[in-house]
């Protein structure tokens, strides 16, 4: 070992410029493929880390306006009974809205005031919620929600804030006061980043609001089947109910001519082409591609790790041989080649880690939905390394075989580069190569053409100088104040505003 981790070295500071390169290319191929699978192990395990996530189901109505397709927003009164009248359904609740952000208030006592904490995203649901999606109290009880003003909240939220069980909140109050005060009942452990309830800061008895109301279709509902349980066969059973509460939908048989509800396991919704879901979607076609690019990038990088060390043969013969004649066997001179590709491939490895880490810090890492940190993908990293070595072994392995093959005698014979063979595979693993290489550059060609036509793609109005803000309540309930002082400004041209945003990717169909 000590032999071979001598001659690494050697070779190291003799070939350096092949070293290098070879380096730096497995760098940046390793570097690209981490990235990459970060990003699409988050995808395909969207929601799969929710405990019991294949029983969890969200429900589904057809879309108000297009046809074929589905939504998830729907009336309590409809949906709680419902649940209540499946005994396949283990538990059902909702959330109004979703969860988005909050402006959230603490007693300072030493400053004699509030602290304030913006983005805590926040939502109301319902109790049996807590069951569906299985909140794990690491401090109280969770389903002490239920009593009046209190809030639940998860363990970074608690650490943010810097409260524990007992402790007042005021949640989008201006003037906070002991009546409109929230006592924390609860902390729950943080969901997984990579599901529907990432965003789950804090949350707030629902209560009986809209149980009564078959008008207000702004609830979300999550159902936990009993194990076994058929959605298909339960969201069928659930046609008669439709019926009852518009019997002028039926058709001449007494039934709907669609399918009025489905069951979307949370595992799929992901990748659901036809629905609008409240959670992160994305293209599966996107994901496999991606998948495919990083592929791609092993392959370029194995055919120019091999192409190195091809390269180096001619000149090393001599050296082997050498070796042969003062009683090297030839078992050890092939481990020297296959450690020194293990040892280059380690160190390329070691470099990828800072590389990414680098990356991590800056702006790129925004257009990674997972984090970079090596202790949160270790499947990833184990993938990586799995590769690398593999790549390691069948790179240096026949070259390894050959260098020794040649009697002492043949010091000074023709080498590999010079057969037939050598000539063919080089031609080959150089053409595999520059068609993955140009390959890849046209469709990254055609990427950026289609990213030019979105954001310049003509939306009706003039976006230069546009620039858009969210207000506040207090600001937005002053709203002609402050529009006023704005145009006092001659840089301002005009100001407008909206209750929500102007350009947005769905908005209330009526």
């Amino acid at each position: 070992m000590k032999i071979a981790l001598r001659n690494f070295l050697t070779t190291l500071r003799r070939y350096k410029a092949s070293s290098l390169l070879n380096i730096i290319g497995l760098t940046l191929a390793f570097t690209a493929c981490y990235i990459i699978l970060v990003q699409v192990r988050w995808e395909m395990t969207y929601n799969r880390t929710l405990r019991d996530s294949e029983r969890i189901y969200l429900i589904e109505t057809t879309d108000w306006y297009t046809p074929g397709r589905w939504q998830s927003w729907l009336s309590r009164p409809l949906s709680e009974r419902l649940i209540s009248s499946t005994s396949a359904v283990e538990v059902g609740g909702c959330t109004w809205g979703g969860f988005g952000p909050m402006t959230v208030l603490r007693e300072n006592a030493s400053k004699m005031g509030y602290d304030r904490f913006n983005n805590i995203y926040a939502g109301s649901i319902s109790l049996p919620l807590l069951d569906v999606f299985d909140f794990k109290s690491v401090a109280g009880d969770v389903h002490d929600l239920k009593r009046a003003q209190s809030v639940i909240i998860s363990r970074s939220t608690a650490e943010q804030l810097g409260v524990g069980v007992g402790d007042m909140l005021w949640c989008n109050i201006d003037q906070p006061s002991a009546e409109n005060a929230r006592e924390v009942v609860a902390i729950f452990e943080d969901f997984p980043q990579n599901s529907l309830m990432a965003k789950c800061h804090m949350a707030m008895d629902l209560g009986d609001e809209s149980l009564d109301d078959p008008s207000e279709w702004g609830y979300n509902y999550y159902v936990r089947l009993q194990p076994g349980a058929d959605p298909g066969a339960i969201a069928d059973g659930w046609e008669k109910f439709f019926i009852e509460m518009n019997p002028s939908a039926a058709n001449e048989d007494g039934h709907l001519d669609t399918a009025p509800v489905r069951l979307s396991c949370i595992r799929d919704l992901y990748f659901e082409a036809d629905s609008r879901v409240p959670c992160a979607q994305g293209s599966e076609a996107t994901t496999w591609t991606l998948l495919g690019i990083a592929l791609l990038v092993i392959v370029l990088a194995f055919i120019n790790f091999v192409n190195f060390f091809f390269a180096l043969v001619p000149v090393r013969i001599r050296t082997v041989n050498t070796f042969k004649v003062f009683g090297a066997s030839a078992s050890s001179l092939r481990f020297g080649f296959v450690f020194e590709a293990v040892g280059l491939v380690v160190v390329s490895l070691f470099a990828a880690w800072y590389l990414a880490f680098f990356v991590k810090g800056t702006e790129f890492a925004s257009y990674i939905s997972a984090s970079l940190a090596l202790s949160e993908n270790l499947p990833v990293v184990a993938a990586v390394v799995a590769v690398a070595l593999v790549m390691a072994l069948s790179a240096s392995l026949y070259p390894a075989w050959y260098i020794t093959s040649f009697a002492p005698a043949l010091v000074v014979k023709g080498s590999f580069s010079g057969t037939a063979g050598g000539r063919l595979l080089r031609t080959v693993l150089l053409g595999v190569q520059f068609t993955i290489a140009v390959g890849l550059i046209v469709a990254t060609g055609f990427i950026r053409l289609q990213h030019d036509y979105m954001m310049n793609h003509d939306m009706g109005f003039d976006k230069r100088d546009l620039v858009a803000v969210r207000l506040s309540n207090t600001a937005a309930r002053s709203y002609d104040v402050l529009r006023d002082r704005l145009l006092s400004d001659p840089r301002i041209l005009d100001v407008t505003g909206a209750e929500g945003r102007l350009v947005n990717v769905s908005r209330m169909g009526w």
